[in-house]
Parts: structure tokens; sequence; C-alpha cells
């Protein structure tokens, strides 16, 4: 039996081919001989080659046509539902499918002959392995029937219908008053982005700033109200007495008691008033109707059915060979990253086909080199490139900007594109101009413009944090599914709402836990999956602990970034600042925070800072209580971009990285730190250095398989240090350190201090962590030793808390001279453990003053 060629025409009846074959191009339809479909087809003016018009246009698309002599019309409708129109894709011993939906009488009394309309669906689907002309042997058919019947469809509708409820409620209940303490101003000259309290002329060109946009602001909560109420909103509404609603401000960050949000407008925020999330719920009915067409069986959602009933039914993709040079500003593809270029390029309609990408492995040049070889292979080829965040996202526009013959569409809100990628922005109606069109997957999901397109390819980003609901939404729109992400890294965001779903099935665990991209991994084949092993981003030391940690030893390391120039102890690639016993504590809102390691984390910052200026350093923390303190100590040092939450920083690099663990307590308790995936994005994120400040003596008892092998990868490959070698760092550098500063006690504490030795008590205390531990336990040549011993015994702040003071140094290195009260002290102890009395302190004695002659 022959098969239709690739650009032939083939005549209506060809006796070689049984059935009635219509070609365009590489598509064919064949309609099976004397069944109701050919017989109603015959019917319409043109006949087939109105079905050949349809197949050229590659859409959905409206026929007009007349039946003369209609005696029930309606019963097309069942017709045209239940009747498969097939064809072939080339030389592929696969099928594509089309088929006649939403069949409806058209009545008006001007009309002298009755007519209808018929809407045909164009799918590329993979439907039949062999033609049999029998109905029921298809397998995409029998397929789409068994996936009606799936039971994490059921508990994907639920998830739903709970977050829907869920944001109803908290739009009625999260209504909270607000005063804008600060509002920024983009310049309508040099677009620099300028807080209004900087007056209103910018500050780099002079340019009046009266013309330009609002973009940003804070609103800060009156009454210090709990912010955390609107975790998990992405959209808030302002509302103030004498000004309009404004709906659509995107919640960017949660500081405190502050929120920070992103806008545009040309007036700013009224200076008060009162703010509550935007009571939006078409993300989740455009989520419902997806998985209600699933369990209906719709032929709008029959290529995914297939792929959930039997993953990989349709095979692995084909290997299409690459061809041609290399873009000249964009790195070549590895062998791994090659593979998987070509097997993308080969995918037919119908395939997933997921890539695992660890940290620095490459992922986005993976997606770049797909999508500008497919828009060159293909020139009508269409790509959606979505992600769950906005920053996934800009990075993969960024790198295609060059390309001509990529087209780009941008849908977001305006606020959420930085200035780089604005021009990329669309809001007209005419999507079909554009051949790649990017947003984040609710956005893209609830865009009314994309109802009735279907691309070629769907490639999803950041796949790892994108739940079933989610992506099921998105994969209609498109006939072939790429899916990137790590199941090692973050999952998905597990926001209030999610938490307050009742589990009642173990697949509602899947459902609320886990990406759909993690529950798709073990069921495809191995030929649809790929995991690329080479990373460029960490150096050795610090690559090699992510992947004998999390990846079973399988990277490669091929970092060509060089070491940092930096002192001892940190001119190593990973270093731990041990800190011992330095008690955490918690804010007002419950989250934990640690203030000796934010006083740490200044001292490393500034000693990198003033070694390696023009070095790209970044701070995080695994608390937000955390990070809302490093950013106000670190102001000046680092920027506040910089400084993050080890969730908020994950698919963000930069040269050093300084990681705060946060929890220290006797109780070994760490919270969600014992767990791998964020322990992984964290210590991933640096390319020359990693430092570690936190108390191994709790955490190791918290996770021992966890932070045990960290720890001696530290030892082992790196540096431990203790607090003591980071002051003598900040010495070397010529900078006060604020361990020193913090540990030195208050007037008040000093007088107490005196108190108890006069009594005779026990002070005795160290530094913690004041030795230093090097790989040998030897000191570097020509470094100095770090501080031992020679320590003063102080008391900190706290009356519970002692620490210890490093005695000072002179700048010529000479000790400086002690009082004999001081000294006397010191001496006392010794004394006494000699077998003497300690020597008696002298009573003060006060002068009277000399009266006047």
């Amino acid at each position: 039996m022959s098969t239709p060629n690739p650009g032939d025409i083939l005549p209506l009846w060809d006796p070689d081919i049984p059935g009635e074959v219509i070609s365009a191009g590489r598509l064919g339809v064949r309609i099976r001989p004397g069944s109701p479909a050919a017989a109603k087809i015959a019917m319409i003016p043109g006949g087939p080659r109105a079905i050949l018009d349809v197949l050229e246009e590659k859409k959905m698309i409206e026929i007009g046509y007349t039946i003369t002599k209609p005696e029930k019309p309606l019963e097309c409708i069942g017709l045209f539902n239940s009747t498969l129109l097939t064809g072939r894709l080339g030389r592929t011993p696969k099928g594509l499918a089309f088929e006649m939906t939403d069949f409806q009488e058209l009545e008006s009394p001007d009309y002298p002959i009755e007519k209808s309309r018929v809407h045909l669906r164009y799918q590329e689907l993979q439907l039949v392995e062999e033609w049999d002309g029998d109905l029921e042997g298809f397998t995409a058919i029998a397929l789409r029937e068994k996936a009606k019947s799936e039971p994490i469809l059921d508990s994907t509708m639920r998830f739903v219908e709970h977050l829907r409820d869920f944001r109803e409620d908290l739009a009625e209940a999260a209504v909270r008053r607000y005063e804008a303490t600060e509002q920024w101003v983009e310049c309508p000259r040099c677009e620099e982005i300028v807080p209004t309290s900087n007056g209103m002329h910018c500050p780099n060109c002079g340019e009046d700033m009266r013309g330009g946009e609002f973009v940003r602001a804070i609103l800060h909560l009156v009454g210090d109200q709990d912010a955390r109420v609107y975790r998990g909103i992405d959209s808030l509404t302002v509302r103030s007495a004498g000004f309009p609603e404004y709906r659509g401000m995107s919640l960017d960050k949660i500081a405190g008691f502050d929120l920070w949000v992103s806008f545009r407008r040309y007036d700013p925020l009224p200076d008060e008033g009162v703010v509550l999330p935007t009571a939006s719920v078409e993300m989740f009915e455009a989520q419902r109707s997806v998985i209600r067409q699933l369990q209906i069986g719709s032929p709008r959602t029959g290529a995914m059915a297939a792929e959930l009933a039997d993953p990989g039914w349709l095979g692995s993709p084909p290997y299409m060979p690459l061809e041609g040079r290399p873009a000249h500003h964009l790195p070549a593809p590895n062998d791994e990253q090659a593979e998987a270029v070509a097997r993308v390029m080969g995918m037919r309609p119908g395939q997933l086909y997921l890539i695992q990408g660890p940290p620095g492995t490459g992922k986005t040049t993976a997606i770049v080199e797909s999508i500008r070889r497919i828009l060159g292979r293909h020139q009508g080829g269409s790509i959606l490139l979505s992600s769950h965040s906005n920053d996934a996202v800009d990075t993969g526009q960024e790198r295609l900007l060059g390309f001509s013959h990529v087209r780009q569409a941008r849908i977001a809100e305006p606020g959420k594109v930085p200035r780089r990628l604005r021009q990329t922005l669309f809001e007209g109606e005419n999507l079909q101009q554009f051949n790649l069109v990017a947003g984040t997957c609710n956005r893209l999901a609830i865009d009314s413009r994309l109802r009735f397109m279907v691309f070629d390819w769907l490639i999803l980003d950041e796949a790892n944090k994108v739940r079933s609901n989610e992506a099921l939404a998105l994969m209609p729109l498109a006939k072939r599914w790429v899916m990137i992400g790590d199941l090692n890294q973050l999952p998905p965001v597990m926001e209030e709402a999610a938490l307050s779903f009742e589990i009642k099935d173990p697949l509602d665990e899947i459902v609320r836990d886990d990406s759909f991209y993690g529950w798709m991994w073990d069921k495809v084949p191995p030929q649809s999956k790929i995991m690329l092993p080479r990373q460029y981003r960490m150096r050795e030391p610090i690559g090699k602990v992510v992947s004998d940690l999390f990846y079973d030893g399988k990277l490669v390391h091929e970092s060509p970034h060089p070491r940092m120039p930096l002192p001892w102890p940190f001119d190593r690639e990973l270093v731990w600042v041990d800190t011992g016993a330095q008690e955490e504590y918690r804010d007002a809102q419950r989250s934990v925070a640690n203030e000796f390691e934010v006083a740490l984390c200044k001292d490393i910052t500034t000693i990198v800072r003033k070694r390696v200026r023009k070095a790209k350093l970044a701070v995080i923390a695994m608390y937000n209580s955390q990070v809302n303190r490093l950013t106000s100590a670190l102001k000046g040092i680092v920027p506040p971009d910089d400084i993050e939450s080890v969730d908020a920083f994950e698919g963000r690099e930069s040269d050093a990285v300084i990681l705060s663990l946060v929890r220290s307590n006797d109780r070994a308790a760490i919270g969600f730190l014992n767990d791998p995936n964020r322990v992984n994005v964290a210590i991933s994120r640096a390319k020359k250095l990693l430092v570690i400040v936190g108390d191994s003596k709790t955490v190791i008892g918290g996770a021992p398989e966890l932070f045990g092998p960290l720890f001696e990868h530290a030892k082992a490959d790196g540096l431990v240090a203790g607090v003591g070698a980071v002051v003598t760092a900040c010495q070397r550098v010529g900078v006060r350190s604020q361990v020193q500063r913090l540990s030195r006690p208050r007037r008040g504490d000093r007088r107490r201090q005196n108190r108890r030795r006069r009594r005779g008590r026990d002070q005795q205390g160290t530094l913690a962590g004041a030795e230093a531990v090097v790989v040998n336990g030897a000191t570097p040549e020509g470094v100095e030793a770090p501080l031992q011993g020679g320590v003063e015994q102080v008391t900190a702040r706290d009356d519970t808390s002692e620490v210890a003071q490093p005695e000072p140094v002179a700048p010529n290195g000479a000790k400086p001279r002690r009082s004999r009260a001081r000294k006397a002290a010191a001496e006392a102890p010794a004394s006494a453990a000699a077998g003497g009395e300690a020597p008696a302190r002298p009573a003060r004695t006060r002068k009277k003053p000399t009266e006047p002659a």
C-alpha cells in the first residue's frame, strides 16, 4: 500500500490507496468510502476541495456550506463527532487526525436556503499505527477513552476548585490599610528608575521626571499587620477615597510589614488607602476547562489524553542532525546539548520530551539553540515559550534578541518586564505575526488571544516548579511539548492555599507537592528524556560537592572561572565559617533570624569588596527575616536585588555567594533546612567562591545525612574556619570587624561583669569558633596565623550569652597597655590557682574639690 509523498497532489481516487485522499503539501486526509462523513462532505459546495482549503490554512477555520435538501440537519452533529478523518505525514507510519466538531444549524428568515456551519479543528495528532479502516482500531481513540478515568484528573480538579475557593475567600478577608512609604519613577529620557524622595529631577541625566511613569512602590501595612497573608498572591488592588480603583499591581516581594509592588501609571499611588488581593479566578477556570475536556474525551485534548494514558506511546522523537554554523555570540552546544536539540527538532505532534538540567549545565543554551534552529528550519513554525517565573522567560528572550528571523511577542504585565525587553511587549490582537510568544504559565493560560491558536512547540522552562493543573492548562495550546527542569531543585511553591488542601488520596499529595514534570519523568521511556551532565558554572571544589551529594557523582566539571584573589581564609573556593553556639531568635512574624551571622556576613562582604571590587556578590539566607536584616546591614555594600532568600535566588548565579544558615540552638531544630532540594539550590549558585556561615553542630545534628557530608567536603576540598579567622582577615585588609563590635559589651554590661568578678564567679569563655582549622592543620605560607587564645572575657548584649573579645592589636603590632585594675583582675584567677590569695582591689577615694582661696 502506497502513502502520500511530501509535496505531491494525489488524485481524489487513487486505486493504490483505499479511500478518498486529499493532499495539501505534506498533509493528507483519508476519508473512508461509504462512511457518513464521505456522504456529508459530498454535500458541501466544492466537495473535498473545501476541506483542502482548510488544511492549507493550518488553523481552526469556519467553512460555510449549504445543505440543499436537509431532512434532519442536526443529525450531522453526531456523525461528525464520531467519524475520524485521518491522514499521514510524509512517509511516517503515524497518522494525522482531523475531526469535525461543533456543527450547528443557522436559522435566518432572510435566507431562502437553510445554511449551516461546521468548525474544523486542525490538530496534528499521531492517531494510528497503520491504516485498517476500522474506527475502533485507532490507538488514540482507545487511549482517549482510557484517559477519561485517570484518577489524577479527579485529584487535580479538586485541587483547582480548592485554590479557586481559597482565592475568593482571601480576597474578602485580606483587606489591609497601607501607607505608601516610597515610590519610584522611571525617567522618560534615560529610563533610570529613581525614588521620588530624590526630587523630581533625574540624578543621572537631570531630566524633569514629572513626565515619567511611576513603576514601583512600597506599601507599609498600618499597625504592623501580618503581610504573610499575601503569600502566593501575584496581583493586588488598591482603593482610596477620591481616587479610582487600581487593579492588576504585581506583588514582587514581601519584606516584614512591607509589600513591594510594581505597576505602570502616570500618576502616583495614593499615600494611604486599602490593599487587597485581586479576586481573579480566570486562571482556575481555564484549568478546570482543560481538565473537564480530558474527562469527557474532547478532541481538543485528544493528544494530551493519549500521553497521560500511555506515556511514550508514539515512541522517542527522531534524531534530526543539526545543520549550519553555531551562532557567533552564543556558546556552541556540547554533545549532550546537541543531542537534546536534535531530538526536539525531530519531535512529531503528540510527543513529550523531558530534559533534566542540573545547576550550570546549560539549560538556557539548549532552549535557545532549539528555538533558533526550529524557526530557521521551519519558516511557518511557531513556538510558545513559558516558565513558572518571569526571570526565566526574560533570560530566554534576551539570548534571542539578536536573531532577525525570531519575531518575539511578550505577554505580561508591563511592570514585570525589564526595560531591555519592553520592545517585545505586544498588546494588540494579531499574535499570528509572531513566531515566538513568551510569558509565564498562568499569564498565557488566561490570555484570550491564544484561545484559538495552536503552536507547533511548547517549551516549558523551570518545569520542576509547575504543578499538573498549570501544565495541563498550557498543553492544548501546542502540538509538541518540551519540558526542562531539575528534579533535585526546588519543587512547586507551597503557599498557604496549597497547604490547606485536604489530602484524601495519595494522588492528592502528588498533585499538591509535585510537578507534572516530576510525575511524568518515571513514566516516559528512556529515549524520551535526557540529562545534561556538563556543568560550566562552579569551580570544581564547589561542583564536586553538588555532584556527590545530589547527582551520584555524574556531573563533569568544566568551569572556566579563575579563583578570586582574596586573603586567607577566603583564598579557597569552598569555606565554612563555623559560628558556634550563637543563638537564633524569632521576630514578631515568627520568622527566624541570627544577628551574629548578619555581622559575619557584613565582615565577609566587606573583605571581598575591598579586594575584588567588580566581582558580582550575592548574599542569600534560609529565612526572610534574616534577608531583611541583611538588606539593612549591607546597604551600600551589596545591591538589594542580590540579597535574597534561597527560594527567590533559584535560577540565578553570582561570582561569590555567602550563605547564612541562620539556625543555631541546643535542640538541633533546623526546620525546612532539612530539605536536600533547597540545600542543592543554595550551594550551587556560586561560580568562584561559596562561603557557608552557620553553626555546624546544630545543622549536622538536625540532618546528619545532609549536612554531615557537606561539612566533610568543606574540610577535605576547602576550609573550615572559625570566627577568629574572619576577624584576622578584616585586620589584613584594614577594616573594622563587625563581629568585634557586636561582641563588645555595653557600659552596663561591663559594670555587671566587674560585680561578678568581685564575687569570684567563673568567667571562662571563648570566642565562638575563635580558632581556625585548615585542611592540613597548618597556616598557609605568607599568611598570618589566626587568633589563638589570648582573648578577653566579656559579655555580649544579652546577660545569658557570653562571648569573648580578641585582644586588640595596636597599629604598630605592639600590645596596648592595660590598666592596673584590669591587669589585677586578669592575674587573680592564676594567683588563686597557685594557692595564693587574690590581691584585694583598693577602694576608690573621691578627692574633695579644692575650695577657692
